[in-house]
């Protein structure tokens, strides 16, 4: 599709319905909507909802490129009690019928061990086994299930080879894969097939290039992996989100040619 510039309506500090229109004028090609609490489930349920939000979308000349589905951790996948999983089941489906229809490319299914890192045995088979219930219909939708975890390369690579659908990817996030302790440049390198989206930010919510992450080696990572999808700004809002957005976006493509 070619590479494409996105950012989170948090990114903004505004609601989705006046988030596109200001990523559209910033310059950016996609708006992923956060949908984290049950306040924001019409979006996900509501077909006239939905409607809204492809008229605002064409309005602005925005693409609705995510649904970055917080929302999910009441229905987690390594939950020890069945039924919450099947909870959550029930909603990466609802959210697939809700992407395909908003034309959306992927949704970004979270799972964070903050003390962990990696989840164990017991925690992957339950996990792999919730996800390959929703990957038929990710399949017939054109939908990514693309997995923003804290886990490790070699957990991501056994997880995603269990599950066996090219439907399920890995979100990856520059400036959380050095929270968890680990090596950006070296995650891109090493999961370079089988990542779908990729979230653009600095440490400590800091604008671009004033924090942490190796921002020549991830690039020149990206550039090697022939990445070929989406860069979604997941940036600090500072004081002015706008500004911050427009001097964040002007940053990264001068850094990008």
């Amino acid at each position: 599709m070619g590479m494409k510039y996105g950012i989170r309506n948090g990114s903004l500090r505004q609601e989705w319905r006046e988030a596109y229109a200001t990523a559209g004028v910033i310059g950016f090609e996609g708006l992923e909507i956060c949908v984290t609490r049950d306040e924001h489930m019409p979006l996900i349920l509501d077909p006239s909802v939905r409607k809204e939000a492809k008229e605002l979308a064409a309005a602005a000349g925005v693409e609705t490129c995510a649904i970055s589905y917080g929302i999910l951790r009441q229905g987690s996948f390594i939950d020890p009690d069945p039924a919450v999983r099947e909870h959550g089941v029930t909603l990466l489906h609802q959210a697939i019928e809700a992407a395909a229809d908003l034309g959306g490319d992927a949704i970004l299914c979270p799972t964070f061990e903050r003390q962990n890192i990696d989840i164990n045995p017991q925690q992957t088979e339950t996990y792999v086994a919730a996800f390959k219930e929703c990957t038929r219909a990710a399949e017939d939708a054109g939908i990514m299930l693309a997995l923003e975890t804290s886990f490790s390369v070699e957990l991501l690579c056994a997880i995603t080879e269990a599950i066996g659908s090219p439907s399920v990817c890995v979100y990856q996030d520059l400036s959380n894969a050095l929270f968890y302790g680990h090596d950006p440049v070296d995650m891109l390198a090493r999961l370079a097939d089988r990542i779908g989206m990729i979230h653009i930010k600095e440490t400590d919510q800091k604008p671009l290039g004033e924090g942490d992450v190796d921002w020549e080696g991830s690039l020149q990572a990206i550039d090697d992996m022939g990445y070929d999808g989406w860069l979604v700004f997941e940036t600090g809002p500072g004081d002015d989100p706008v500004a911050m957005a427009q001097r964040n976006l002007d940053w990264l493509k001068g850094r990008m040619g």
